[in-house]
């Protein structure tokens, strides 16, 4: 029971800690008009301000062919007739949680 505990304790913080993340960027989202998933400290690259980046570059994964962060081929999958995509480098999935459609992206 203490390792269970101990291990749902760690699920929670974690879950706290994608709450305050998430809040943190619809709350900026709202200021702004719009999201952009990439992280201010990754902003730099861009060499322009939050107002001037184009949506399309504001993301990691989404119908992209390699991870903005990481270089990573990207993998895709079809979820409920849309598709899903992720890093497998910056977002590795649970074993338990792989999905047999799951492809690496190519165009």
């Amino acid at each position: 029971r203490v390792v269970a505990d101990h291990v749902e304790s760690e699920r929670c913080a974690e879950f706290d800690a994608l709450w305050a993340t998430i809040v943190t960027m619809l709350r900026r989202g709202v200021k702004e008009r719009r999201i952009l998933t990439v992280a201010d400290d990754e902003l730099g690259a861009f060499a322009k301000p939050r107002s001037k980046i184009r949506s399309k570059e504001a993301v990691y994964v989404y119908k992209q062919d390699r991870c903005r962060r990481c270089g990573s081929a990207i993998a895709r999958w079809d979820l409920s007739g849309r598709w899903a995509y992720a890093c497998p480098t910056c977002q590795p999935m649970d074993a338990s949680e792989a999905s047999p459609q799951l492809s690496v992206r190519s165009n």
